[in-house]
């Protein structure tokens, strides 16, 4: 059984990799047909003029020697060709220097904040499936990252554990910080709740510490003999307690909030690749290329299939109407894990595609 599992693995996985090399090839294709069609076009003049060398009998065939040892390109040949194919070289080898010269002067403008971004998405990306806070730390290069998202393509079944994904998402605990950066965890409404309460402690002790200040600059200019210099100096003594008593304690936490459920989660997940992607967006708008700009929405676009396809398959109490196509709730369910599985794939993909959008800039 283990080793029909395997089989399977590796069909599923020579599958993959041949669907993603006949994809990429389609698309090279795509963007070389002017070059096809030329070099299909010169083709074809070589053999209709080869053909009327042979009907005026001044060839016997391809392999006619003497043909060839008379003249190494025939007259008809060589003008009617020399010239589609001369000016179709000139004006190749002139496109893809223009090709080069534009990608690296894109390259040079956004270069630093497109890596910066792909990178932030890659290892949140990682870091919401498989739950592990070191993809936002500098403790795994980006080249690991890339890595890994290479292995989700190809080996998902053994990276990917679904059971675990749809559970309680465990938050680190806020108040002992974390080696966390530019984590989506941040765009969670439960967190941004406590991190509402931190920022109003901290302003509470900016707020004790000006004040104390303004007491301490009112005693150096008070005589130290005099009432008012004694009330003020109460006074300050008591900010000056608060103060050290406020620093020093740790902002209350409610254990629920470290476990999120997994529909805030990918809300948040969400949100913060939205506004990740915006701004960038936003930024570059005159001089993105419109293949970047739909390759960041089909980011979004799959993350919201994540969460429909996961909404779906919790839901217990569907109407009838959506289940009329399947023999059962289970194949209704099985079917939305696989759709998931998909949009996984999908992204997973989509953020290795844009990764290696400037491969040919050194």
């Amino acid at each position: 059984m283990g080793i029909l599992r395997r089989v399977l693995r590796n069909i599923k996985r020579y599958y993959k990799v041949s669907k993603s090399f006949l994809k990429n090839l389609f698309i090279n294709i795509y963007e070389a047909k002017v070059s096809i069609l030329v070099i299909l076009l010169v083709i074809a003049i070589f053999i209709a003029a080869f053909k009327l060398e042979i009907h005026f009998k001044k060839v016997n065939g391809f392999l006619d020697r003497d043909f060839w040892l008379e003249s190494l390109l025939p007259n008809i040949i060589a003008d009617m060709i020399g010239i589609i194919f001369t000016s179709f070289i000139i004006a190749g080898l002139f496109a893809r220097h223009q090709k080069k010269s534009e990608e690296r002067k894109l390259h040079n403008i956004i270069g630093y904040d497109f890596r910066k971004l792909i990178n932030v998405l890659s290892r949140n990306f990682l870091y919401l499936l498989k739950r592990d806070e070191e993809f936002l730390s500098f403790s795994i290069s980006d080249q690991k990252v890339i890595n890994e998202i290479k292995d989700l393509t190809f080996e998902r079944q053994d990276i990917f554990d679904f059971s675990t994904f749809n559970s309680t998402f465990r938050v680190w605990d806020v108040n002992s910080g974390s080696s966390i950066i530019d984590s989506f965890v941040n765009s969670i409404e439960k967190i941004k709740e406590h991190d509402k309460i931190a920022w109003s402690h901290i302003d509470d002790l900016d707020e004790l510490l000006l004040k104390k200040k303004k007491i301490k600059f009112e005693l150096d200019r008070l005589d130290k003999n005099s009432e008012r210099y004694k009330l003020r100096f109460q006074e300050y003594t008591q900010v000056s307690e608060e103060f050290r008593y406020r620093a020093y304690v740790m902002i209350p936490i409610d254990e629920n909030l470290l476990n999120v459920e997994i529909d805030d989660v990918l809300k948040g997940c969400k949100k913060f690749f939205n506004e990740k992607t915006q701004g960038f967006c936003e930024k570059y708008t005159f001089i993105l290329p419109i293949e970047v700009r739909l390759s960041l929405l089909e980011l979004e676009k799959e993350l919201a299939k994540i969460d429909n396809a996961l909404y779906f398959y919790n839901n217990r109490s569907l109407r009838e109407s959506i289940l009329s196509n399947y023999n059962s709730i289970d194949e209704f369910r099985e079917e939305k894990k696989q759709e998931l599985f998909d949009s996984i794939d999908n992204l997973a993909n989509e953020l290795l595609r844009l990764s290696s959008y400037f491969k040919n800039i050194k």
